[in-house]
């Protein structure tokens, strides 16, 4: 691999750290869809590399968050509750069905391309205005326990299956239904993203499904892309970049799921 492609990829790697950094969401929507597109792994390589680069970005991110004490840990603790037991049925399963080509070459492409069109909308509908919380804008109001569970396990579904759409559920959730802080969405999102992905990253590695050279390589970009995200998520415009955000996501899903790659 020559220095210029490892300039590239390490660019690359920071772009994708700063936005997950600064929006909490960003990281499985646009580095799958890298590694599939651009790098040209196989899908389930793409993915299990996806998940052990969330768990490393979004634990430094989360991080960053919680000395700036914008997360709480107790409904980070009841969501991981029900997303770590779903997101390893589900890892578990694509793994076990790595040896059928119709399921890699065509569903997955095609499962995860899905997922990126619905997330790129719910990202375009947020950066919009269309997705608010509801009730009085200065009163908070979190999810029960119960409700963060069963939020939880669909999200980790999705994560085990797809490595995306986790972050941009959760947000869309509680924006939709419960009044939470802003910077407090954010630090939450990459929390629970970070202990959601380490399970299933776990069983995709132990499977031989992470491509550890080309990880090291994004991940010199994107932890000081994250770091630096995080300490303007309280400053930092996002409208604009959320917007940008849906439409790379948005071009990345149709490709697939048009079986472009």
């Amino acid at each position: 691999m020559g220095l210029e492609l490892e300039l590239e990829i390490i660019g690359a790697g920071f772009l994708i750290g700063f936005l997950l950094g600064l929006t909490g969401i960003g990281g499985g929507a646009l580095m799958t869809p890298f590694l599939i597109l651009v790098m040209r792994l196989n899908t389930v390589t793409a993915i299990g590399t996806d998940l052990a680069f969330a768990f490393i970005t979004k634990s430094v991110s989360a991080i960053q968050h919680r000395r700036q004490k914008t997360v709480w840990l107790k409904p980070a603790f009841f969501i991981s509750l029900g997303s770590v037991p779903a997101s390893l049925a589900a890892s578990w399963f694509v793994v076990s069905q790595v040896h059928k080509n119709d399921w890699v070459e065509q569903l997955l492409p095609r499962l995860l391309g899905g997922m990126l069109v619905v997330v790129s909308l719910l990202v375009a509908a947020r950066a919009l205005g269309w997705i608010k919380a509801r009730g009085g804008e200065h009163r908070e109001r979190w999810p029960a326990w119960w409700q963060d569970i069963l939020l939880g396990a669909f999200m980790g579904t999705l994560i085990g299956l797809t490595s995306v759409g986790s972050g941009t559920l959760l947000v869309a959730v509680l924006l939709l239904f419960f009044v939470v802080p802003p910077e407090h969405l954010v630090g939450l999102n990459v929390l629970v993203g970070a202990v959601l992905a380490f399970f299933p990253a776990l069983t995709y590695a132990y499977h031989g499904f992470v491509n550890w050279s080309l990880l090291t390589q994004i991940l010199i970009g994107a932890i000081p892309g994250s770091i630096l995200g995080a300490r303007l998520v309280t400053k930092a415009p996002t409208k604009a970049i959320r917007l940008l955000l849906s439409a790379l996501v948005l071009l990345a899903g149709v490709r697939l799921l048009m079986g472009v790659v």
